[in-house]
């Protein structure tokens, strides 16, 4: 049996997890989990120590009933490693090159016009390899949060500004992977508006 799902609380996980349980209690040999993105799978960033505690959690909760779980885009090797240390097979799939495939479906093949934009550079290596994959270039945003007021705030660095400034009218595709409330992506604009 398979669970595709696109969970965003633990709530949602618990939803999974009980699915799971069912499933395993009623007589399924095998429950694979398929998920759009992990829940705090970048929890490991609020911490020096670089320990995602509550990833541990979930997915120690999930080895209890799932023998096996995909995650599409995991973020960092760490999530595939508690699946190793739970016995829980974890294997990664990344969407990108679909992704981009879908833009050269609906741009065509000419990419000298565009330009990739990244909404924080902590992802540069796939907006690189999107932009060498789809013969554009590549501008990363810096984000930081303001000591004030705890808001997120986008910034452009010198080398970034001179790059729009040379494809000035050019096309704009942003690389993003998670899309929550879209706070990032008006940051974005607003940045690149500036």
């Amino acid at each position: 049996m398979i669970i595709l799902a696109d969970p965003v609380t633990h709530d949602d996980m618990e939803m999974i997890y009980g699915t799971a349980e069912i499933l395993k209690r009623e007589g399924c040999e095998l429950v694979t989990v398929i998920l759009t993105r992990l829940p705090f799978s970048r929890q490991d960033r609020d911490f020096g120590t670089r320990q995602a505690i509550q990833v541990k959690n979930e997915i120690g909760k999930l080895a209890m009933d799932v023998d096996q779980l995909i995650v599409v885009e995991p973020h960092s090797q760490e999530i595939i490693r508690e699946g190793l240390e739970t016995g829980l097979p974890v294997m990664g799939f990344s969407a990108w090159k679909l992704m981009a495939n879908k833009a050269r479906e609906i741009l065509g093949d000419d990419f000298k016009d565009v330009v990739g934009v990244l909404p924080d550079n902590g992802r540069m290596s796939i907006g690189i390899e999107m932009g060498t994959f789809l013969g554009c270039g590549v501008v990363a945003t810096e984000t930081n949060r303001d000591p004030v007021t705890g808001k997120k705030v986008v910034t452009l660095s010198d080398e970034s500004k001179a790059v729009l400034e040379a494809v000035l009218g050019s096309l704009g595709l942003v690389f993003e992977d998670i899309v929550s409330t879209g706070g990032t992506l008006v940051r974005l604009g607003e940045a690149v508006r500036t």
